[in-house]
């Protein structure tokens, strides 16, 4: 008969892989819809103004992630451990996500405007973009069925909205629209999915008026939320920034050509972020009850992780070019030099979604912050000193620096950060492929 602790176990392991499968399903459908749409999208605006739209993005970007606050992995964690404080997490985190969303929206065209005085045209398309962030409230819904790895309504909710801001995307190319409206769309995206949430939430039984917000309980989840929110921030800089430094240093047409290679790249992000999404709960409750299973899950998780990059880096390299001209055509020809190195970043974002589940789990989070910090302003600078010297492969080569320095190189030097390093150093050298594929063989033998 098997014991509370087994099966609860069990069950865990269970929703993880279903959590893991709709997630999965998820991106799949996700990115192969927007694939198709945005190269429809970028061959109907051309480099320039697909660059112009790409800045537009990126600028609203950097200021999304202060609106969001960082607060996800830390909600989540809270409500595995405490469960029935439901209603006074997602109160407290919604009113506080509000706020902040209404602050980074003015805040986010005031600097437009700074940046680029009287381009009337960036300015509109970022407060119109931006003004999404006073949805993003709504996403506390999606962090309460994420810790109870209950995500498949959620997913299909989330995707009924996509499905809608697509089709409006392929109207606005189809009549042929004004590069405003594009990012009208990219704003009811937001919205469609805060609604998506909204009524999910409501048919599942549970009840908004329920929420209220406990100064207490908000104080104590900023206290622990502020180097993340910042350390989001450096992130994001380092995601962005070569976007935005590229056109005031180079040109719209620049930013277009890297765009396109940055996309056909950040479509692979998917698999490291959905394994954390689907796993922490899990790899917490792992870290509870066995410390060194815990660290043994993570050394295969990213072993995995390194390989699946490796076969992508591989692929880019030799067939860039081709990829480039069937779905950009001639146009975006350019753009296939940048294809085959900047998929080395999928390496570091793997190594960074490992990193930064040890770091949370453990309530090492300060740390976060010094390896995002050191990152968006070795990005900064690199940056500055290599795009006027060689325009979008200058960018390229800040990004792989500043990621490879914040998600590997910089964990070796402190020394409470041991344990994570040898797991990431592993990892590299994907010594814990062969732990897998022995738990894999045992979980068979069961069956």
């Amino acid at each position: 008969m098997l014991s509370l602790k087994t099966l609860i176990f069990k069950t865990n392991i269970k929703k993880a892989s279903q959590s893991a499968l709709w997630l999965f399903l998820d991106k799949i459908f996700r990115y192969g819809i927007s694939l198709f749409v945005g190269v429809w999208v970028a061959r109907f605006l051309g480099p320039e103004q697909f660059g112009i739209l790409s800045y537009a993005t990126a600028i609203s970007g950097l200021f999304g992630i202060l609106a969001q606050i960082g607060f996800r992995r830390i909600i989540v964690r809270e409500l595995v451990k405490y469960p029935e404080k439901r209603d006074i997490l997602l109160g407290s985190t919604f009113w506080m996500m509000l706020f902040c969303g209404l602050a980074f929206w003015i805040i986010a065209a005031i600097t437009a405007y700074w940046i680029n005085p009287k381009d009337w045209l960036t300015f509109y398309m970022v407060a119109i973009i931006s003004f999404g962030f006073l949805f993003q409230p709504l996403d506390v819904i999606l962090y309460f069925f994420e810790s109870k790895q209950e995500l498949k309504n959620v997913i299909i909710a989330g995707n009924i909205a996509f499905v809608v801001s697509s089709l409006l995307k392929v109207i606005l190319v189809t009549f042929k629209a004004e590069l405003l409206f594009f990012a009208v769309v990219s704003m009811l995206d937001t919205f469609f999915t805060a609604m998506g949430l909204f009524i999910i939430y409501k048919q599942n039984g549970y009840v908004f008026r329920n929420w209220y917000f406990d100064k207490k309980i908000a104080f104590g989840i900023l206290k622990e939320s502020y180097p993340l929110v910042f350390a989001g921030l450096m992130i994001t800089i380092n995601a962005r920034i070569d976007q935005i430094m590229l056109r005031n240093m180079v040109g719209e047409a620049e930013v277009g050509f890297y765009a396109v290679a940055l996309r056909l790249v950040e479509v692979w992000f998917f698999i490291p972020q959905l394994l954390k999404v689907a796993i922490f709960p899990n790899l917490l409750i792992t870290q509870i009850n066995n410390e060194q299973l815990f660290y043994k899950r993570l050394e295969m998780i990213g072993s995995f992780l390194i390989l699946f990059s490796y076969f992508i880096i591989i692929v880019y390299a030799v067939f860039a070019d081709f990829i480039i001209y069937l779905l950009y055509g001639q146009e975006f020809a350019v753009s296939a030099k940048t294809l085959k190195l900047l998929p080395a970043l999928i390496i570091f974002v793997s190594l960074n979604n490992i990193k930064n589940s040890y770091l949370i789990i453990k309530n090492l989070t300060p740390y976060k912050l010094i390896f995002s910090l050191s990152a968006a302003i070795i990005n900064v600078i690199a940056n500055l000193i290599l795009i006027p010297k060689y325009g979008m492969m200058g960018a390229c080569y800040a990004s792989l620096l500043s990621f490879a320095v914040s998600s590997f190189f910089l964990s070796f030097f402190f020394p409470k950060l041991h344990d994570l390093h040898v797991i990431l150093t592993r990892s590299l050298l994907l010594l814990g492929l062969k732990d897998l594929w022995q738990e894999i063989k045992k979980r068979q033998a069961k069956e």
